[in-house]
């Protein structure tokens, strides 16, 4: 028995939902048989949703005009059944096993059908993510270029069990801690830098121009750029370190949050929470040699 993922509004896949039966035309015969499953997606990016898992009644070729016209199948499904909502790529791309590309996750969906490992069928079925592990990877893809070259210096100079790709719990430990030292601390010196300096809101440039408060750009000529769009406004830094705690708190849905929390209590206390989970239990054990 071999699991198919399907894309439902991919070129070449028709759905007939009135017969439940699913037509694939391409340039070889698609291997799909009998007692196959089939499980549809639809969408795209991080908004492809999984929908419904079906098994294969039978497999009709329905016609075959030569080796460049390709051939055309018709898959009878037995009965769909619907996975649980909001079942999206964007929740569980970091739960799937398939997933090795993870800058660049939408490559593995350029195809209309692909197999689908049984163990991936049954994290769509279940459809709960890896806490964990999606935890770690937003957060660590969240960072710029720069910093999240930075922590992986960091990490590249831990202790060698710390470095072991299979301690999970370390990395992420590591990375929060990185985070509240490098980011969020620095952004909430800069909020309570921004509050200070919009109570003075006569400042003017040397020509007598009201000003918006910025950094130096940090480049050679250090220059200050009145007026500039580029976002490096001091209260626009400000509310961007605002917006990312606040992205980072997000992780911990379950959990009543006051200020005093820090961030690494909030998300290892929730992920505490779900690890006895039975689907957290087989994820752990399916990424454990990653």
């Amino acid at each position: 028995m071999t699991d198919w993922l399907v894309r439902e509004h991919a070129r070449g896949v028709m759905i007939d939902a009135s017969q439940n039966s699913v037509t694939i035309s391409a340039k070889s015969q698609p291997r799909f048989r009998a007692n196959d499953r089939m499980l549809l997606a639809s969408g795209y990016g991080d908004d492809l949703t999984f929908n419904n898992l079906g098994k294969i009644a039978s497999v009709d070729v329905l016609e075959q005009r030569g080796l460049d016209d390709g051939v055309a199948i018709k898959a009878t499904i037995e009965k769909w059944v619907q996975l649980p909502e909001e079942t999206t790529f964007g929740l569980m791309q970091f739960s799937l096993t398939f997933v090795k590309n993870l800058e660049r996750p939408h490559v593995h969906f350029r195809r209309a059908y692909r197999k689908l490992p049984e163990s991936d069928t049954q994290t769509l079925v279940d459809g709960e993510p890896f806490v964990m592990r999606t935890a770690y990877y937003n957060l660590l893809y969240s960072l710029s270029s720069e910093t999240k070259r930075t922590f992986v210096r960091e990490l590249e100079d831990t202790s060698e069990s710390v470095r072991d790709r299979r301690l999970l719990d370390d990395r992420i430990r590591l990375l929060l801690g990185f985070i509240e030292r490098r980011i969020l601390s620095v952004g909430r010196t800069l909020q309570q830098l921004d509050s200070a300096v919009a109570q003075f809101p006569e400042l003017v440039d040397v020509f007598g121009n009201q000003v918006t408060h910025e950094f130096f750009p940090g480049d050679t000529k250090g220059q200050i750029r009145f007026g500039s769009t580029r976002g490096d406004a001091l209260h626009e830094q400000a509310d961007s370190f605002n917006g990312f705690e606040t992205f980072v708190r997000g992780f911990s849905p379950s959990r009543e949050q006051s200020a005093n929390d820090t961030i690494e209590q909030l998300l290892l206390g929730y992920m505490d929470s779900v690890r006895s989970r039975p689907a957290q239990k087989r994820l752990q054990e399916l990424f454990e040699y990653e």
